[in-house]
């Protein structure tokens, strides 16, 4: 059998659903890709307001992913950085951000390897998805910069285990 979940009459259900999340946590090497880094003075839910921005109007799909994503499935703190997927790189001079480095960056988007980012996130949100799905969001907030990241990804993980988040529901 297999050590997550068993076979019923009506499919597949997983019965340790927080060791098949760490194990996917544990497993997952990240979307990987190329990122860019990228400096504002604006507060990070208004740097990703205008990151999004930029990118529809360039007509590039773009996703919220990290800080932003976790408080917007799991309220708890303010964002300290914000983070895209983006489906190519994009100049976001023109949104009001100057070039920085990985250690000086308020925003990194990412041109993601993993393709599953896209689908993951149809399949959570529905057809026009602005966030990455929970997971991921769990997965990059736990990675991320600021003191209180892993206090973060701890609610993010309590409203996954908890079925506060649904797939298709939006919030």
């Amino acid at each position: 059998g297999h050590p997550y979940a068993r076979r019923t009459d009506s499919g597949w259900i997983v019965h340790d659903r927080r060791a098949l999340l760490e194990h996917f946590l544990d497993d997952y090497p990240g979307a990987g890709g190329a990122s860019t880094y990228w400096y504002g003075l604006d507060p990070p839910t208004r740097q990703i307001d205008q990151a999004q921005h930029l990118s529809a109007d360039m007509g590039v799909d773009c996703l919220r992913t990290g800080d932003i994503a976790a408080d917007h499935y799991a309220p708890w703190r303010l964002p300290v950085t914000a983070a895209v997927y983006t489906r190519e790189l994009l100049d976001f001079v023109p949104a009001g951000f100057t070039s920085a480095t990985r250690t000086e960056h308020t925003l990194v988007a990412t041109v993601p390897e993993d393709p599953t980012v896209w689908r993951t996130a149809t399949v959570f949100a529905g057809s026009a998805p602005a966030f990455v799905d929970p997971i991921l969001a769990l997965h990059d907030v736990s990675r991320s910069q600021g003191t209180d990241a892993l206090e973060a990804a701890e609610h993010l993980r309590d409203a996954i285990l908890g079925d506060a988040l649904r797939i298709g529901k939006e919030r």
